[in-house]
């Protein structure tokens, strides 16, 4: 996102284009944006420049609605004839104008450039918007952006974020909120690193389980062996489950028996276990 803060100091040309002589259209296909020259003429046509400062930026936007607003780099500027001017396509040309080579566009906040023109004397009695093009500081043009609205604090919204994640462990995406200290639950992840289902009945083999497997790296055979069949016993029981959850009628029933499993595992389920 352009700040222009940080370009407060910069030169911004700011110029619209008329939709119904199709100008952005033009802008965009030849990478240059167009100003009436006064240099040579003794009667100085509106809208008309004479030699200027080379602005650092340009911004265009569509004279009338104001919605479609672009911001270019400013690579230079070269002068060209009308005879140019038409041969390039730009219909109903007068005389000779500034072109502006446009380099990279840069994506701007939301902007009222409306309210910009509106600080100029009106072009006609009647109130016409004056369009003319006008070089204004960054400093300046910033003062007509609307700002941003405000993310919500995570650690001010009094109930902690519900995550839910496609991986899991060292470098995951709960590992950040652990370390900001932002209060969350994960629902579900697709490793179950924090939520996993130990599906074994008796409570002391539940147990006897998850200390063997803390202590991985520094089991003995004896229980290595006792550690496998413990697993053993799981992937078995998953199967099981697998084959229940298959001829479940309804994606509802089996989603509901999962949810209730870990339920089950929080300690949170008043009903006995299925399996």
């Amino acid at each position: 996102m352009f700040s222009f803060e940080e370009h407060k100091d910069d030169l911004i040309l700011v110029g619209g284009c008329r939709p119904q002589k199709a100008q952005m259209e033009w802008v965009f296909a030849n990478r240059l944006y167009n100003v009436r020259s006064n240099a040579d003429l003794f009667v100085s046509r509106p809208g008309g420049f004479d030699n200027c400062p080379l602005p650092k930026f340009i911004l265009i936007y569509e004279e009338g609605s104001f919605q479609k607003k672009h911001l270019f780099e400013c690579l230079g500027a070269m002068q060209k004839t009308q005879q140019e001017m038409e041969g390039m396509g730009y219909e109903n040309s007068h005389g000779a104008y500034i072109t502006y080579v446009l380099g990279d566009e840069h994506q701007i906040p939301r902007s009222n450039i409306k309210k910009l023109i509106e600080t100029r004397p009106p072009k006609t009695k009647k109130g016409k918007y004056d369009y003319s093009p006008m070089l204004i500081t960054g400093e300046e043009l910033g003062r007509y952006m609307k700002p941003t609205q405000k993310q919500a604090d995570p650690l001010k919204l009094g109930y902690p974020l519900r995550v839910g994640t496609l991986f899991s462990g060292i470098g995951a995406f709960e590992e950040a909120l652990k370390q900001l200290k932002v209060p969350h639950q994960i629902k579900f992840a697709c490793d179950n690193g924090e939520i996993e289902l130990v599906l074994l009945d008796d409570k002391d083999n539940r147990k006897a389980y998850l200390d063997l497997n803390r202590r991985v790296r520094k089991l003995d055979a004896a229980e290595k062996e006792k550690l496998n069949r413990y697993k053993n016993l799981i992937n078995q029981r998953v199967e099981e489950i697998r084959e229940y959850c298959y001829h479940l009628p309804t994606k509802e029933q089996r989603t509901r028996f999962v949810n209730d499993l870990y339920r089950r595992r929080n300690g949170n389920s008043q009903t006995g276990a299925t399996f």
